[in-house]
Protein backbone atom coordinates (compact mmCIF):
# COMPACT_ATOMS: atom_id res chain seq x y z
CA UNK A 1 0.00 0.00 0.00
CA UNK A 2 1.18 3.43 -0.90
CA UNK A 3 2.50 5.47 2.14
CA UNK A 4 2.13 8.78 2.06
CA UNK A 5 5.09 10.99 3.12
CA UNK A 6 4.25 14.40 4.06
CA UNK A 7 6.81 16.78 5.38
CA UNK A 8 6.13 19.31 7.75
CA UNK A 9 8.87 21.65 7.90
CA UNK A 10 7.67 24.53 9.73
CA UNK A 11 10.62 26.78 10.46
CA UNK A 12 13.84 27.72 9.26
CA UNK A 13 15.46 30.53 10.48
CA UNK A 14 18.33 31.12 8.84
CA UNK A 15 21.18 33.44 10.45
CA UNK A 16 23.93 35.53 8.77
CA UNK A 17 26.44 38.44 9.67
CA UNK A 18 28.15 39.69 12.84
CA UNK A 19 25.77 37.99 15.53
CA UNK A 20 27.30 40.94 17.72
CA UNK A 21 26.91 43.78 15.31
CA UNK A 22 24.08 42.85 13.36
CA UNK A 23 20.64 41.22 14.26
CA UNK A 24 18.94 38.71 11.65
CA UNK A 25 15.92 40.25 9.65
CA UNK A 26 13.22 37.78 9.69
CA UNK A 27 10.53 37.04 7.33
CA UNK A 28 7.95 34.10 7.19
CA UNK A 29 7.49 31.77 4.26
CA UNK A 30 4.23 29.84 4.06
CA UNK A 31 2.25 27.70 1.92
CA UNK A 32 -0.45 26.41 4.39
CA UNK A 33 -3.46 29.27 5.17
CA UNK A 34 -3.40 28.30 8.86
CA UNK A 35 -6.95 26.07 8.34
CA UNK A 36 -6.55 22.76 9.34
CA UNK A 37 -8.79 20.75 6.43
CA UNK A 38 -7.84 17.06 6.81
CA UNK A 39 -6.03 14.32 7.82
CA UNK A 40 -3.52 12.02 5.79
CA UNK A 41 -2.53 9.09 6.97
CA UNK A 42 -4.11 5.29 8.26
CA UNK A 43 -2.12 2.59 7.25
CA UNK A 44 -0.07 1.29 10.31
CA UNK A 45 3.37 1.36 9.78
CA UNK A 46 6.08 3.93 8.39
CA UNK A 47 5.23 7.37 6.84
CA UNK A 48 7.38 9.96 5.08
CA UNK A 49 6.48 13.31 3.94
CA UNK A 50 8.56 15.77 2.80
CA UNK A 51 8.72 19.95 1.58
CA UNK A 52 10.87 21.46 -1.23
CA UNK A 53 12.08 24.74 -1.20
CA UNK A 54 13.73 25.63 -4.72
CA UNK A 55 16.84 27.77 -4.50
CA UNK A 56 15.61 30.97 -5.49
CA UNK A 57 13.23 30.76 -2.25
CA UNK A 58 16.15 30.36 0.09
CA UNK A 59 19.08 32.37 -2.15
CA UNK A 60 19.56 35.21 0.57
CA UNK A 61 19.35 32.82 3.44
CA UNK A 62 22.51 31.59 5.51
CA UNK A 63 21.22 29.23 7.86
CA UNK A 64 18.31 26.90 9.48
CA UNK A 65 17.86 26.29 12.72
CA UNK A 66 14.16 25.78 13.33
CA UNK A 67 11.65 23.22 11.75
CA UNK A 68 8.08 23.52 12.55
CA UNK A 69 5.38 20.71 12.47
CA UNK A 70 1.74 20.62 12.50
CA UNK A 71 0.45 16.69 13.55
CA UNK A 72 -2.98 15.73 13.88
CA UNK A 73 -1.86 12.98 15.95
CA UNK A 74 1.12 11.69 18.20
CA UNK A 75 3.39 8.90 16.55
CA UNK A 76 4.64 6.63 18.58
CA UNK A 77 8.09 7.85 17.12
CA UNK A 78 9.32 10.36 14.24
CA UNK A 79 12.51 12.39 13.24
CA UNK A 80 13.00 15.00 10.76
CA UNK A 81 15.91 15.44 8.01
CA UNK A 82 17.29 18.54 6.85
CA UNK A 83 18.50 17.75 2.97
CA UNK A 84 20.38 19.84 0.42
CA UNK A 85 20.32 18.72 -3.11
CA UNK A 86 17.86 18.00 -6.25
CA UNK A 87 16.36 15.40 -4.64
CA UNK A 88 15.93 13.56 -0.91
CA UNK A 89 18.38 10.55 -1.86
CA UNK A 90 20.79 12.83 -4.33
CA UNK A 91 21.42 15.07 -2.03
CA UNK A 92 24.08 16.30 1.64
CA UNK A 93 22.08 15.61 4.85
CA UNK A 94 22.45 18.66 6.81
CA UNK A 95 20.63 18.31 10.21
CA UNK A 96 18.87 15.12 11.67
CA UNK A 97 17.34 14.90 14.80
CA UNK A 98 14.39 12.46 16.98
CA UNK A 99 11.56 14.17 18.15
CA UNK A 100 8.14 13.89 19.75
CA UNK A 101 4.90 15.58 18.29
CA UNK A 102 2.47 16.92 20.18
CA UNK A 103 -1.11 16.47 18.51
CA UNK A 104 -3.16 19.62 17.23
CA UNK A 105 -0.56 21.95 17.69
CA UNK A 106 2.44 23.61 16.10
CA UNK A 107 5.79 21.89 17.16
CA UNK A 108 8.53 23.62 17.13
CA UNK A 109 12.18 22.33 17.11
CA UNK A 110 15.50 23.83 17.38
CA UNK A 111 18.38 22.67 15.85
CA UNK A 112 21.19 21.97 18.19
CA UNK A 113 23.58 23.98 15.96
CA UNK A 114 21.98 25.76 12.75
CA UNK A 115 22.82 24.36 9.77
CA UNK A 116 24.60 26.24 6.79
CA UNK A 117 22.69 26.38 3.73
CA UNK A 118 24.26 26.11 0.00
CA UNK A 119 22.09 28.83 -1.57
CA UNK A 120 22.53 27.38 -5.63
CA UNK A 121 20.75 24.03 -4.06
CA UNK A 122 17.23 23.23 -3.31
CA UNK A 123 16.25 22.66 0.79
CA UNK A 124 14.22 19.64 1.91
CA UNK A 125 12.75 19.37 5.27
CA UNK A 126 11.62 15.39 5.80
CA UNK A 127 9.80 14.17 8.48
CA UNK A 128 9.27 10.62 9.21
CA UNK A 129 6.94 8.55 11.37
CA UNK A 130 6.01 5.47 12.57
CA UNK A 131 1.75 5.15 13.75
CA UNK A 132 -0.55 3.14 14.80
CA UNK A 133 -3.09 1.82 12.49
CA UNK A 134 -5.99 4.72 11.34
CA UNK A 135 -3.85 7.51 12.83
CA UNK A 136 -3.74 10.29 11.11
CA UNK A 137 -0.15 11.45 10.81
CA UNK A 138 -0.36 15.27 8.59
CA UNK A 139 -2.47 17.88 8.91
CA UNK A 140 -3.34 19.90 5.25
CA UNK A 141 -5.05 22.75 3.85
CA UNK A 142 -7.31 22.23 0.70
CA UNK A 143 -7.13 24.42 -1.91
CA UNK A 144 -4.97 27.29 -1.01
CA UNK A 145 -2.85 28.91 -4.00
CA UNK A 146 0.61 27.74 -3.99
CA UNK A 147 0.55 23.85 -3.89
CA UNK A 148 3.86 22.78 -5.15
CA UNK A 149 6.82 21.72 -3.40
CA UNK A 150 4.75 19.15 -1.47
CA UNK A 151 6.15 15.42 -1.77
CA UNK A 152 5.46 12.24 -0.70
CA UNK A 153 7.57 8.80 -0.79
CA UNK A 154 6.42 5.52 -2.31
CA UNK A 155 8.20 2.54 -3.66
CA UNK A 156 8.05 4.50 -6.69
CA UNK A 157 10.15 7.06 -4.96
CA UNK A 158 9.49 10.58 -3.97
CA UNK A 159 6.37 12.30 -5.71
CA UNK A 160 5.33 15.44 -6.13
CA UNK A 161 1.48 15.20 -4.60
CA UNK A 162 0.02 17.99 -6.83
CA UNK A 163 1.45 17.03 -10.39
CA UNK A 164 1.76 13.20 -9.81
CA UNK A 165 -1.12 12.42 -7.72
CA UNK A 166 -3.34 15.12 -8.49
CA UNK A 167 -4.07 16.04 -5.36
CA UNK A 168 -5.06 19.88 -3.69
CA UNK A 169 -3.14 19.62 -0.27
CA UNK A 170 -0.88 22.19 0.78
CA UNK A 171 1.05 20.58 4.05
CA UNK A 172 1.20 22.52 7.49
CA UNK A 173 4.41 23.82 7.20
CA UNK A 174 6.05 26.67 7.35
CA UNK A 175 9.95 28.48 7.36
CA UNK A 176 10.62 31.61 9.53
CA UNK A 177 13.90 32.97 7.27
CA UNK A 178 16.24 35.26 8.02
CA UNK A 179 19.28 37.29 6.45
CA UNK A 180 21.65 39.84 7.65
CA UNK A 181 20.71 43.09 8.22
CA UNK A 182 21.40 45.96 10.63
CA UNK A 183 20.37 46.00 14.56
CA UNK A 184 17.22 46.57 14.74
CA UNK A 185 15.62 49.48 16.81
CA UNK A 186 13.66 49.55 19.90
CA UNK A 187 11.29 51.72 21.74
CA UNK A 188 11.68 53.07 25.11
CA UNK A 189 8.32 54.87 26.08
CA UNK A 190 7.81 56.74 29.16
CA UNK A 191 4.95 58.49 31.05
CA UNK A 192 3.56 59.59 34.02
CA UNK A 193 0.36 61.65 35.17
CA UNK A 194 1.36 64.99 33.61
CA UNK A 195 -1.08 67.09 36.26
CA UNK A 196 2.18 65.60 38.69
CA UNK A 197 5.14 66.13 36.83
CA UNK A 198 6.83 65.52 33.49
CA UNK A 199 9.22 62.49 32.46
CA UNK A 200 11.85 62.28 29.24
CA UNK A 201 13.53 59.73 27.74
CA UNK A 202 10.98 58.31 25.22
CA UNK A 203 12.04 57.75 22.05
CA UNK A 204 13.73 54.94 19.36
CA UNK A 205 17.02 53.33 20.38
CA UNK A 206 19.68 51.35 18.54
CA UNK A 207 19.26 47.41 20.19
CA UNK A 208 21.99 47.63 23.07
CA UNK A 209 21.77 51.22 23.49
CA UNK A 210 21.55 52.19 27.18
CA UNK A 211 18.68 54.75 27.09
CA UNK A 212 18.11 57.53 30.05
CA UNK A 213 14.64 57.76 31.30
CA UNK A 214 14.12 61.06 34.02
CA UNK A 215 11.25 62.06 36.59
CA UNK A 216 10.44 65.44 37.21
CA UNK A 217 7.84 65.90 39.67
CA UNK A 218 5.71 69.58 39.46
CA UNK A 219 6.14 72.06 42.89
CA UNK A 220 4.59 70.34 45.81
CA UNK A 221 4.79 67.22 44.35
CA UNK A 222 7.49 64.18 44.62
CA UNK A 223 8.51 61.30 42.73
CA UNK A 224 8.30 57.97 44.49
CA UNK A 225 9.18 55.08 42.05
CA UNK A 226 9.01 53.66 38.38
CA UNK A 227 5.86 51.23 38.03
CA UNK A 228 8.04 48.59 38.33
CA UNK A 229 9.21 49.39 41.66
CA UNK A 230 12.53 50.61 40.71
CA UNK A 231 13.22 54.28 42.46
CA UNK A 232 16.50 55.11 40.45
CA UNK A 233 16.15 58.28 38.99
CA UNK A 234 17.21 59.11 36.07
CA UNK A 235 17.47 55.40 35.48
CA UNK A 236 19.46 53.99 33.17
CA UNK A 237 17.80 50.90 30.87
CA UNK A 238 19.48 48.80 28.20
CA UNK A 239 17.34 48.46 25.22
CA UNK A 240 17.28 45.23 24.20
CA UNK A 241 13.66 45.30 23.59
CA UNK A 242 10.58 47.25 23.45
CA UNK A 243 9.90 49.18 26.83
CA UNK A 244 7.67 50.57 28.79
CA UNK A 245 7.52 52.28 31.81
CA UNK A 246 5.55 54.79 34.08
CA UNK A 247 6.91 57.60 36.54
CA UNK A 248 4.80 57.45 39.70
CA UNK A 249 4.27 60.67 41.24
CA UNK A 250 2.13 61.94 44.67
CA UNK A 251 1.00 65.04 45.80
CA UNK A 252 2.59 65.96 48.84
CA UNK A 253 -0.43 68.71 50.42
CA UNK A 254 1.67 68.58 53.59
CA UNK A 255 3.62 71.75 52.93
CA UNK A 256 3.99 72.70 56.91
CA UNK A 257 8.10 73.44 58.03
CA UNK A 258 8.71 71.65 61.34
CA UNK A 259 11.61 72.45 63.79
CA UNK A 260 14.04 70.18 64.62
CA UNK A 261 16.43 70.89 67.75
CA UNK A 262 19.27 68.97 68.71
CA UNK A 263 21.43 69.79 71.76
CA UNK A 264 23.82 67.64 74.19
CA UNK A 265 26.53 68.72 76.52
CA UNK A 266 29.59 71.29 74.41
CA UNK A 267 32.19 70.27 76.93
CA UNK A 268 31.49 66.46 75.79
CA UNK A 269 30.87 66.82 72.34
CA UNK A 270 29.17 67.98 69.19
CA UNK A 271 25.61 67.75 67.42
CA UNK A 272 24.71 68.20 63.95
CA UNK A 273 21.37 67.99 61.82
CA UNK A 274 18.92 70.77 63.87
CA UNK A 275 17.30 73.25 61.36
CA UNK A 276 13.80 73.72 59.86
CA UNK A 277 12.39 70.95 57.57
CA UNK A 278 9.68 70.35 54.99
CA UNK A 279 6.83 67.98 56.94
CA UNK A 280 7.64 64.43 55.29
CA UNK A 281 11.60 65.53 55.02
CA UNK A 282 14.28 63.32 55.81
CA UNK A 283 17.23 64.09 57.68
CA UNK A 284 20.12 62.88 59.40
CA UNK A 285 21.34 63.41 62.78
CA UNK A 286 24.97 63.14 63.97
CA UNK A 287 26.54 62.92 67.38
CA UNK A 288 30.41 63.19 67.87
CA UNK A 289 31.91 62.59 71.29
CA UNK A 290 34.72 64.34 72.00
CA UNK A 291 38.13 62.31 73.13
CA UNK A 292 37.48 60.91 76.54
CA UNK A 293 33.15 59.97 76.08
CA UNK A 294 31.27 57.82 73.84
CA UNK A 295 27.78 58.18 72.75
CA UNK A 296 25.10 56.84 74.51
CA UNK A 297 21.80 57.27 73.27
CA UNK A 298 19.68 60.42 72.47
CA UNK A 299 17.10 61.51 74.66
CA UNK A 300 14.00 59.14 73.22
CA UNK A 301 16.02 55.91 73.90
CA UNK A 302 17.06 55.84 70.19
CA UNK A 303 20.75 54.90 70.18
CA UNK A 304 21.22 55.19 66.20
CA UNK A 305 24.09 57.41 65.73
CA UNK A 306 24.00 58.85 62.93
CA UNK A 307 20.15 58.61 62.85
CA UNK A 308 17.74 58.89 60.45
CA UNK A 309 14.47 60.84 60.89
CA UNK A 310 11.30 61.55 58.61
CA UNK A 311 10.33 64.99 59.93
CA UNK A 312 6.69 64.89 61.08
CA UNK A 313 6.35 67.40 64.08
CA UNK A 314 8.66 69.97 66.00
CA UNK A 315 10.93 67.95 68.42
CA UNK A 316 13.87 68.26 70.31
CA UNK A 317 16.40 65.52 70.92
CA UNK A 318 19.60 65.96 73.16
CA UNK A 319 22.59 63.62 72.70
CA UNK A 320 24.12 62.02 75.44
CA UNK A 321 27.44 61.31 76.00
CA UNK A 322 29.12 59.53 79.18
CA UNK A 323 33.00 59.14 80.26
CA UNK A 324 34.69 56.16 81.10
CA UNK A 325 32.79 55.49 83.93
CA UNK A 326 29.40 55.77 82.52
CA UNK A 327 28.73 59.06 83.90
CA UNK A 328 26.52 61.15 82.40
CA UNK A 329 27.44 64.16 83.48
CA UNK A 330 24.32 65.04 85.69
CA UNK A 331 21.19 66.17 83.54
CA UNK A 332 22.01 63.91 80.23
CA UNK A 333 19.79 61.49 81.94
CA UNK A 334 17.25 62.84 83.98
CA UNK A 335 14.16 65.30 83.97
CA UNK A 336 13.14 65.38 80.09
CA UNK A 337 16.20 66.20 79.06
CA UNK A 338 14.97 69.14 77.16
CA UNK A 339 11.77 67.84 75.87
CA UNK A 340 8.75 69.51 76.15
CA UNK A 341 5.69 67.66 77.77
CA UNK A 342 3.97 67.96 73.70
CA UNK A 343 6.89 66.35 72.34
CA UNK A 344 7.04 63.56 75.09
CA UNK A 345 3.56 62.59 74.00
CA UNK A 346 4.31 62.39 70.25
CA UNK A 347 5.67 59.30 68.52
CA UNK A 348 9.32 59.72 67.18
CA UNK A 349 8.69 58.35 63.77
CA UNK A 350 11.87 57.38 61.56
CA UNK A 351 12.04 55.26 58.17
CA UNK A 352 15.33 53.60 57.13
CA UNK A 353 14.76 52.06 53.66
CA UNK A 354 11.86 50.35 53.98
CA UNK A 355 11.80 49.94 57.60
CA UNK A 356 9.75 51.54 59.39
CA UNK A 357 10.20 52.67 63.38
CA UNK A 358 7.95 54.26 65.62
CA UNK A 359 9.12 54.92 69.19
CA UNK A 360 6.08 55.22 71.58
CA UNK A 361 6.20 57.88 74.74
CA UNK A 362 3.04 56.61 75.88
CA UNK A 363 0.39 53.69 75.03
CA UNK A 364 -0.95 54.77 71.89
CA UNK A 365 -3.30 53.16 69.55
CA UNK A 366 -2.42 53.71 65.54
CA UNK A 367 -2.92 52.20 62.08
CA UNK A 368 -0.88 52.47 58.93
CA UNK A 369 -3.00 52.86 55.89
CA UNK A 370 -1.98 53.28 52.14
CA UNK A 371 -3.35 55.88 49.54
CA UNK A 372 -6.42 53.58 48.60
CA UNK A 373 -7.59 53.60 52.43
CA UNK A 374 -6.17 49.89 52.87
CA UNK A 375 -5.35 49.28 56.39
CA UNK A 376 -1.57 47.68 56.27
CA UNK A 377 -1.01 47.30 59.82
CA UNK A 378 -2.87 48.21 63.14
CA UNK A 379 -2.15 48.21 67.19
CA UNK A 380 -3.81 49.51 70.41
CA UNK A 381 -1.61 49.87 73.58
CA UNK A 382 1.40 49.90 71.66
CA UNK A 383 4.24 51.39 73.73
CA UNK A 384 7.81 51.15 73.13
CA UNK A 385 9.55 51.09 69.66
CA UNK A 386 7.33 49.31 67.16
CA UNK A 387 9.17 48.46 63.57
CA UNK A 388 7.44 47.39 60.79
CA UNK A 389 8.45 46.94 56.98
CA UNK A 390 7.39 47.72 53.66
CA UNK A 391 6.71 45.26 50.69
CA UNK A 392 6.84 48.38 48.32
CA UNK A 393 7.85 51.91 47.70
CA UNK A 394 5.13 54.65 48.47
CA UNK A 395 3.08 57.23 50.60
CA UNK A 396 1.86 55.52 53.54
CA UNK A 397 -0.61 57.37 56.54
CA UNK A 398 0.20 56.58 60.21
CA UNK A 399 -2.79 57.54 62.03
CA UNK A 400 -2.32 58.37 65.85
CA UNK A 401 -4.94 58.34 68.47
CA UNK A 402 -5.85 61.77 69.48
CA UNK A 403 -2.92 62.91 67.06
CA UNK A 404 -3.12 64.39 63.48
CA UNK A 405 -2.69 61.65 60.76
CA UNK A 406 0.99 62.14 58.86
CA UNK A 407 2.68 60.84 56.14
CA UNK A 408 5.10 58.82 55.99
CA UNK A 409 7.39 58.41 52.67
CA UNK A 410 8.80 55.20 52.34
CA UNK A 411 11.74 54.69 49.03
Amino acid sequence: MKKILFLILSGLILLGGNAMAQQPVVQTLQYDNNTHATDIGGDNGLFLWAVKFEAGQIAAYRTIDTVHLYGPSSPTAAEFYVIQGPTPYAGTLLYRQNVSVTAVTWNHYALSTPATLDATKPLWVIFKARHAATVGVASACVGTTINAGYYSEDSTGWKNIVQDDHASWNWMIRASVSAPGAAPSYTLTVDCDTTLGRVVGSGSYTAGDTAVMTAFPKPGCLFLYWNDGNTANPRRVVMDANKSFRAEFVRDDDQTQYTVTVTCDPNRGTVTGGGTYTSGQSITLTATPFAGYTFRNWSDGNADNPRTLVVTQNITLRATFVDGNGDDGGGNGGGNNGISEASQAMPVVTVDGRQLTITMQQSTDYSIVDLQGRTLHSAQGATGTQRLSFDHPGVYLLRLSGLPTRKIYVR
